[in-house]
């Protein structure tokens, strides 16, 4: 199977899941609302933010071990597979180790910084400890799903995310409706990812089973060295995790934990389709990893600039949806009380565009090297959106949370980037945006103000917003085909849509690349 054939059919299995997730969030939300309570929620989901921070206890190694594995199999290299396996398994031990004692410390700190009341705090106690248990254990067999995906493994790896879906919601429905409360949330979130590792493993033992043996003894060289590979990813995640899961943990340090559940359903849909519209870009990145194995340094700079243009091309199709619908979608899916209101989704809907621009800029950076300095310049953005959401949260409220981020992440973490993604393969930032800045912004914009104007001029037309979104998104994708027109696709389509001749926008894989050594 082909590279791009595989990432097509990674794409389909995570779009599918994307839609089932959105099927199963409009029935499990007011389903946990009513089962759970909205206070009781908001302080459960800075608990798992919580957690998230102590995930950071595996110094990026599970981040970036897809790429490693991707990148030894593309130099056909078996021996340094095993290497990897054996060295990740043993990582994945102590990493698991150290996520318990973290979760520990943080669960004895954060309450008092937070300023939760003892109730709150033997309310999420119980089921948080239950969780921070399962997710510990697990830690070791995360390297054989790292190693799934990195060997492209698309079939496997898109049932298996599904069936954990499926299980996910399953388990969800199930002890909440006979009365496990916060318990049910702890063991949806915990015993699918499990199971789907052992799955992994056990794959793994059918269909490679020679990666299986004669692994060699793991040396404190090469642990060092693979913790050296997942600093940059471990920095990045950092800044991540800093971006998008802080958001409940500084509402509640504010003093409002009752705006978590406002902030968090407002801003569902854009984050649903934002993370929808990085799946097809983010598909190809094992692949370009594998490339950047091969040395085929003109196909890596083709692919970059594929995905910085479908990035760019789908989060703006995401944002006209959210700018356009989400007015009268979060009304009717929680009720009138849950949504922030016109200017906080706007800030959601323009900020998937920008989220998106530092997405496409970062991610292929990170795949073909300079992980260490990636990742600063991402924990640096993450910082730097903890400080702006502080002091924007203090004076604007919701608003100044949801624009801490797209600032923070195109001044800190973008420009940075991009300059390093340059001294590697030549795409200058100059290359990557000027369409965006440019001939594409002043197309666009239209489409945005209509996008944004609609739900004020008529703000309970349900039926309307769809179809208005759905008009405005073909315009879009009808001004930006050149941004897609070279994706593998019947060449009768090819040709049908050539007829349209739309707007020429300049390839930036064939713009004039910059004589630096990193390149040749």
């Amino acid at each position: 199977m082909s590279r791009t054939r595989k990432t097509l059919v990674a794409a389909t299995f995570s779009y599918t899941q994307f839609a089932t997730g959105i099927l199963a969030a409009i029935v499990l939300t007011p389903l946990i609302l009513s089962h759970v309570g909205s206070r009781e929620y908001g302080i459960w989901l800075a608990g798992l933010e919580a957690l998230g921070y102590a995930a950071m206890a595996d110094v990026g190694v599970f981040a970036v071990l897809p790429w490693m594995f991707a990148k030894a199999d593309g130099q056909r290299d078996p021996t340094n597979v095993r290497r990897l396996l054996a060295h990740g398994l043993l990582m994945g031990m102590v990493v698991g180790l150290a996520y318990a004692a973290m979760a520990g410390l943080f669960w004895f700190c954060l309450p008092d910084v937070l300023n939760l009341a003892e109730k709150d705090r033997a309310l999420i106690g119980g089921p948080m400890a239950v969780l921070a248990a399962l997710i510990a254990a697990g830690f070791p067999l995360r390297v054989f799903s790292a190693l799934r995906i990195g060997l492209q493994d698309v079939w496997f790896n898109g049932t298996a995310a599904l069936v954990q879906f499926a299980l996910s919601v399953g388990i969800t429905i199930v002890l909440l409706l006979n009365g496990f409360g916060l318990h049910a949330l702890a063991a949806a979130a915990a015993f699918p990812p499990l199971l789907t590792a052992l799955a992994a493993l056990l794959r793994t033992a059918w269909s490679d089973r020679s990666l299986l043996q004669d692994w060699p003894r793991p040396t404190f060289s090469d642990c060092v060295s693979l913790l050296r590979e997942g600093l940059g990813a471990w920095f990045s995640s950092f800044g991540v995790q800093m971006v998008w899961a802080s958001s409940a943990l500084i509402i509640v340090y504010l003093g409002h934990p009752e705006w978590v559940i406002i902030y968090w359903c407002t801003a569902r849909m854009s984050h649903i389709l934002l993370q929808l519209s990085w799946v097809l870009p983010d598909s190809s990145l094992p692949g370009l990893a594998q490339l950047h194995g091969e040395g085929r340094v003109e196909r890596v700079r083709e692919v970059i600039a594929t995905t910085f243009r479908l990035n760019l091309v789908l989060a703006s199709g995401a944002a006209l949806v959210v700018l356009t619908t989400n007015a009268v979608f979060v009304p009717w899916w929680v009720g009138h009380d849950y949504y922030g209101g016109w200017w906080l989704n706007s800030l959601f809907g323009i900020g998937v565009i920008g989220t998106s621009i530092v997405h496409g800029i970062v991610s292929p950076a990170a795949v073909i090297g300079n992980r260490l300095r990636v990742g600063v310049n991402s924990m640096l953005g993450g910082l730097a959106y903890v400080g702006m959401a502080l002091t924007l949260g203090a004076q604007l409220g919701l608003e100044g949370l949801a624009l801490a981020a797209p600032l923070s992440g195109l001044l800190v973490i973008a420009l940075p980037t991009a300059r390093l993604l340059g001294e590697r393969t030549g795409i200058t930032w100059r290359a990557m945006t000027s369409d965006a800045l440019g001939s594409y912004a002043f197309r666009f914009t239209p489409l945005v103000a209509a996008a944004g104007l609609f739900p004020i001029a008529f703000p309970e037309a349900a039926a309307t917003a769809l179809f208005v979104s759905l008009m405005l998104v073909s315009a879009h994708l009808w001004l930006t085909q050149n941004y897609y027109l070279d994706l593998t696709v019947q060449d009768s389509l090819r040709q049908c849509l050539g007829r349209l001749r739309p707007l020429q926008i300049q390839d930036p894989a064939k713009a004039k690349p910059v004589e630096h050594g990193g390149a040749r």
